[in-house]
């Protein structure tokens, strides 16, 4: 097994499997996302399996408000290269009400603060993106020139596992306002309702 094998694997399971479960619930919750980053994302509900399933782009300073249930779990990625973003507050990669809120949850959308080496690393991928075998040319550390490599690969394969997320897995089918949603083939009874919530998408005053 080469190395590049073992490596688009890892990033793979990692975009794929957050190592999270939604626990089946149906007590209801309010949630309003906020896009406080400078970047679309997609925004995920985290199955009863552990699978992602695709929900929708939310753009930059855009928000949505949903309903969803009590233990269901949601990540957000920024679609230029598949790193998750935070949610505020806590600052987690992932994000579930836990308990009964009387009110609509107001969660923050963000971007963590890189590190210099981390905006470096970044900035670098961006610039050997369409040529990443010219790395092996770059003066720079070997450790280095790995983590570049990782941001490359994982931008190339995420905009892959995206396709994929997008069109399998899940019906598709319009809800009570017309704004098609997806909806996980194992739901049933009061936890198909995930998906028939209402999606109003407006912009930040």
């Amino acid at each position: 097994m080469s190395s590049e094998f073992r490596i688009d694997s890892f990033i793979v399971d990692k975009i794929l499997n957050p190592g999270y479960r939604s626990v089946r619930n149906v007590e209801e919750v309010n949630i309003r996302f906020i896009n406080n980053s400078n970047d679309t994302v997609d925004l995920y509900w985290i199955d009863f399996r552990g699978n992602l399933v695709y929900y929708l782009k939310l753009g930059s300073r855009k928000v949505v408000k949903l309903t969803t249930f009590i233990g269901h779990y949601w990540i957000a990625r920024f679609i230029r290269n598949g790193a998750a973003a935070q949610f505020l507050p806590g600052r987690t990669e992932v994000f579930a009400i836990t308990r009964h809120l009387p009110h609509t949850a107001i969660v923050f959308i963000t971007q963590k603060v890189p590190t210099l080496f981390e905006a470096a690393v970044e900035h670098i991928g961006e610039l050997f993106y369409k040529q990443q075998y010219a790395l092996y040319w770059l003066p720079v550390p070997e450790l280095v020139k790995f983590d570049i490599y990782f941001y490359i690969r994982r931008k190339r394969i995420y905009q892959e596992a995206l396709n994929f997320l997008s069109t399998s897995r899940n019906l598709l089918r319009p809800n009570h306002n017309n704004v098609r949603l997806q909806e996980p083939l194992e739901d049933d009874g009061a936890e198909r309702r995930e998906v028939e919530n209402q999606v109003e998408n407006i912009e930040e005053d």
